[in-house]
């Protein structure tokens, strides 16, 4: 060995990676074992350090990744090559190298994806409102129907005061997951506002707003809290090619459709001056018990509740509601 050479020990390579901003990865699918080393917080990859399984990576990548997910874990025969670049749900991206070795195991370096995070929202790594309508204007431009779909929550406001502005963004960012995942891999799904979210997928794969709205409002487990989330939803229709409606004028159409849905539904603008935690339990708690339960609601009007006399068969759940199983 010459005097100039010099043997690089784990602590030292790990050292160097880390400053780097680069981590290393070695996958062993018979025990289904993701190790990582290195710069992984950076990377966006710190829930998944030191070591995880499988099913972590997936869930940590968005849901249009999953498939790359899947072709970076699916065992190949030795010496053969791997790169794929996954999206996660912090709005990192990171390039995954590597190669399989003779024993079934892939180990290889992971890289900050350059400028790929650029047009992408922090919270929830969709799109964001610019980078939605630069594809959307491109995706319109060729042949073919479409539907233009929005999706604005409800009550924002109320979730913030109740339970603070990072668990109010857990919401949120489940509500992006959940939208990717109801909509065709093709479909393009951003959110546009601190509430809102657009996507822009084929019409004959673009799920009914019935269906939509299932999916969406199912209950969500927050600080103790389970939030039933009401969105509301317009659509319109648009088809692509040389006479397609510009994105930012199909986009202000489906808007106008979701604030006239609002007005039709009532639902409230204004601040209430009610506790928010007190009322935010009161109303998870009614929609927990409607959805579980077939309900009579009765209403007592009284002029002195001291002096109001209650009926045994109304007092039930505090909120006088009759169960009929």
């Amino acid at each position: 060995m010459s005097e100039g050479d010099r043997i690089w020990d784990a602590a030292t390579t790990l050292a160097a990676l880390g400053a780097g901003g680069a981590a290393l990865w070695d996958w062993t699918p018979v025990a289904d074992r993701l190790e990582l080393a290195g710069a992984s917080a950076e990377l966006g990859l710190g829930p998944l350090a030191p070591a995880c399984a499988s099913a972590a990576l997936r869930a940590l990548v968005l849901p249009e990744d999953r498939h790359l997910a899947d072709e970076l874990l699916a065992l190949r025969p030795e010496g053969e090559p791997v790169e794929v670049c996954l999206h996660f749900r912090n709005g990192v991206a990171a390039v995954w190298r590597g190669r399989w070795d003779a024993q079934g195991r892939a180990a290889g370096i992971i890289s900050a994806a350059p400028g790929a995070t650029a047009g992408r929202d922090a919270l929830t790594g969709l799109l964001d409102r610019n980078s939605f309508l630069r594809h959307a204007r491109d995706r319109l431009a060729a042949p073919g129907a479409h539907h233009l779909i929005v999706a604005d929550l409800d009550r924002l406001r109320r979730l913030n005061e109740a339970l603070g502005h990072e668990r109010a963004d857990l919401v949120l960012a489940a509500l992006g997951t959940r939208l990717a995942a109801a909509l065709p891999a093709s479909a393009l799904v951003a959110r546009i506002g601190e509430d809102e979210f657009a996507a822009l997928c084929a019409a004959e794969a673009a799920p009914t707003l019935v269906a939509l709205r299932r999916g969406l409002e199912r209950p969500l487990s927050i600080a103790g809290f389970e939030i039933h989330p009401k969105l509301s939803l317009g659509l319109v229709a648009a088809r692509g090619g040389d006479d397609a409606v510009d994105a930012a004028e199909l986009l202000r159409r489906a808007e106008l459709e979701l604030e006239a849905g609002k007005a039709t539904r009532g639902v409230a603008t204004t601040r209430l001056s009610t506790d928010g935690v007190s009322r935010l339990a009161l109303e998870s708690e009614l929609e927990g018990a409607i959805d579980r339960y077939s309900h009579a609601l009765h209403m007592l009007f009284v002029e002195d509740v001291e002096d109001a006399v209650i009926p045994e068969d109304r007092k039930h759940a505090r909120m006088g509601i009759d169960r009929k199983r």
